[in-house]
């Protein structure tokens, strides 16, 4: 057959389409994808007949699926420009071009054959929302508001006229300038001038249209998903009129948003501009700069020449790559801390769902490895370190525990190992416990803990016993995945107890069987706390003051923080990862709000783009389909190693596995683990008493009577997956 890579996607294209007119022909509704599908790979068999014109299936493929066809509550497309083809060819074809002038261009720096009084225009430039431009048409006059620069008002690029900073005393060399290169000139001695507070000279735009151009601002509400969660925004660090926007006739241009005559040490690497950013931290808007590979700053990026309020770390600059966010979420990358290293593509799987971080054990689809998440052997760990050092993916490996008798741990610790793990399958007894517990402490690494399902050495107060209040942390606490029946879950209200949940088995709903869902942890957190919300109602006040009363701010921020900020903190590695941050490394997943906690829209991993929503590759834009989650330059080659890191224990890093192994990941050693508690755990730190009535399996908290009744129908599910 001979098929190229851009066929095999147009058949998958198509797989995916005949499957879609199958779901509509038995009278189902589609998706989003579905819906997507089936149009294209309808246009394509349009194409292939070869009788109709490239309007005619512009035409057809709005036609094709109306409301009815589509499931309630649907992603909507974008609508198409009616005829937006044809009349972009009259423009080009037939119309005398005029003139755009954007907003943060220097006015006195335009177009030659404008005629205005360009020494009024000294320092100044459109008074017009940022990113938008005006339009003047030859022949014709037209009045404009001007508003001097901002900044340290420092004129630069443009056609080099006023060049430099704005001095009055300047002005007749500059006015000499714009003669002597024939620039049209006109003194308008009756031009209004204003003051601050004139409200005439005003530029003001409403809620809705500022949210479609930057994306929303303080006091603007996003829903997630399609969950019945509600973000508020707290803050915006934009400078109203401002805001960096990429692209033609807009502000992030040479003079203008982005700054001339500054050195690469001086300007980001990249900016991710105008982001609402949710993180345990807050919810939040605002650019986000990134520099070798870390978050240098947070808050408001540009030119400092021309713009108020930018950050001093925050320079764009002839060395700085844009990644515009408008509208669009960012978070900082998921942390997987119970992973069976059983195969190597479970990475992709990963990162193409937001997770950036994996910590786990094994060695491959072993009978140890499928059951437990340990790496027993040094030589092993070794393995696991060195096969995975070239995926853009931070890696940290545990060694089994289990044993009564500290020989062997040591060996493994040095090696790489990270923490080390107790499972049942391998004999989680007292003594194992009290041991593995205190080999940690030596070391100061963390223990999981998969306890004794079948209560055979004790039951689970003889568990907690054998902790001897040292930190741990608890796998499968809610029960459902292992560990002691009927009432493992009361290590949640002990205090050096670090407890976490599977989440194959959340949220409870009609058809939860134990551990029988897809491993999706940002998904399965997300529709979690949206049966809270059903089931419990909103929680009062949302933690920020600026918030609204019935803000869901509160709640979002603590779910966030379960598979970011706090198993970071857990594992010992939070200094570099698990929040967005100023210092952590670049680890950042965009969302489009509709996709969000389903399927993201970008990962960036160590500041560079690993995996992103990419189209045709034989395509000249990335939108044609089928738009696939793909992987990017920054996982390729060595870009993976360089901006990713191997947790290690201190003693593994101190003893050179590194060069021993060749890794090219950044080595860095985990610690501060052994003093935590629940205290130390964000947003995420009730201690309540829990007991579970082992005849009833009644549980109460602090005496309250806890119920949980089974969801129904959960939000993330079949609006976005095709299966």
């Amino acid at each position: 057959m001979r098929l190229l890579p851009r066929e095999a996607d147009k058949l998958a294209l198509h797989n995916a389409g005949f499957l879609a007119q199958k779901r509509l022909a038995r009278g189902l509704r589609l998706n989003y994808t579905e819906a997507v599908a089936l149009i294209a790979a309808q246009i394509l068999e349009l194409i292939r007949d070869g009788d109709k014109t490239v309007t005619d299936l512009m035409d057809l493929g709005k036609q094709l699926l109306g409301s009815t066809s589509l499931l309630n509550g649907y992603i909507k497309m974008p609508k198409c420009i009616k005829n937006s083809f044809s009349d972009m060819c009259l423009t080009a074809c037939f119309k005398y071009s005029g003139y755009y002038i954007g907003s943060h261009y220097h006015f006195i720096e335009t177009n030659p054959y404008l005629v205005f009084d360009r020494k009024r225009a000294y320092g100044m430039r459109l008074n017009i929302l940022a990113g938008t431009a005006v339009r003047f048409e030859p022949g014709d006059a037209k009045s404009v508001i001007l508003v001097s620069i901002g900044g340290h008002k420092v004129i630069k690029g443009g056609n080099g006229i006023a060049d430099g900073p704005i001095d009055s005393s300047s002005l007749n060399v500059v006015m000499q300038k714009v003669n002597a290169n024939s620039f049209g000139h006109e003194d308008y001695p009756d031009a209004r001038e204003g003051i601050i507070g004139d409200g005439s000279f005003d530029c003001t735009v409403d809620h809705e249209k500022y949210a479609s151009i930057y994306g929303p601002t303080t006091g603007d509400k996003i829903r997630l998903g399609d969950t019945n969660l509600y973000a508020e925004i707290e803050k915006d660090f934009a400078f109203y009129g401002d805001e960096c926007i990429f692209g033609g006739g807009k502000v992030l241009r040479d003079g203008m948003g982005q700054a001339s005559g500054y050195p690469e040490s001086f300007c980001l690497d990249t900016v991710i501009t105008n982001a609402v950013v949710i993180d345990y931290t807050g919810i939040y808007k605002a650019d986000i700069g990134i520099k070798g590979g870390l978050i240098v700053a947070i808050g408001k990026a540009g030119n400092p020449d021309v713009m108020d309020g930018v950050h001093n770390n925050m320079i764009v600059g002839v060395n700085t790559e844009v990644i515009a966010s408008e509208g669009m979420i960012v978070t900082a990358g998921g942390i997987d801390c119970h992973v069976h290293f059983i195969c190597p593509q479970l990475a992709e799987e990963a990162i193409a769902s937001g997770i950036t971080t994996l910590v786990g054990g094994g060695t491959g689809p072993a009978h140890g490895t499928c059951a437990t998440t340990c790496t027993p052997a040094p030589s092993q760990l070794k393995l696991m370190l060195q096969s995975t050092d070239q995926l853009p993916i931070n890696m940290g490996f545990t060694g089994k525990g289990n044993t009564s008798k500290p020989e062997g741990l040591a060996e493994i610790i040095k090696a790489g190992a990270m923490g080390l793990k107790l499972h049942e399958d391998w004999g989680t007894t007292p003594s194992a416990i009290d041991n593995c517990l205190s080999v940690a402490e030596d070391f100061d690494i963390q223990v999981n803990i998969h306890t004794d399902t079948l209560n055979e050495s004790g039951c689970v107060e003889h568990t907690i016993a054998a902790f001897k209040g040292r930190a741990i942390h608890t796998y499968h606490s809610e029960g459902a995945g292992g560990g002691h029946a009927p009432d493992i879950i009361k290590v949640c209200g002990v205090k050096n107890v670090l407890p976490s949940s599977t989440n194959p088995t959340r949220p409870f709903t009609s058809n939860t069987v134990d551990e029988h869902l897809d491993m999706l942890v940002i998904t399965r957190t997300w529709q979690t706390a949206n049966k809270m919300k059903v089931q419990r109602g909103s929680l009062p006040g949302s933690g920020d003051a600026n918030a609204a009363p019935d803000s869901d701010n509160l709640r979002i921020r603590r779910y966030i923080a379960k598979y970011t900020i706090n198993p970071a903190i857990v594992n010992g590695f939070s200094d570099f990862v698990g929040s967005v941050e100023v210092g952590k490394l670049a680890d950042l997943v965009l969302w489009k709000p509709s996709f969000f906690g389903a399927k993201p829209e970008l990962v960036v991993k160590g500041g560079a783009i690993a995996w992103a929503n990419m189209g045709d590759p034989n395509a000249s834009i990335p939108t044609p389909e089928p738009v696939v989650m793909r992987p990017m330059f920054g996982a390729f080659g060595k870009a993976g190693s360089s901006n990713s890191i191997a947790f290690v224990s201190k003693a593994a890093k101190e003893a050179g596995v590194a060069t021993e192994y060749r890794l090219e990941k950044r080595v860095e050693a985990v610690g501060r683990v052994r003093g935590l508690t629940k205290l130390d755990m964000k947003l995420n730190d009730a201690l309540p008493k829990i007991e579970v009535d082992p005849e009833t399996y009644t549980v109460t908290a602090d005496g309250e009577v806890l119920t949980c009744q089974p969801a129904p129908t959960l939000p993330l599910s079949r609006n976005y997956f095709l299966f």
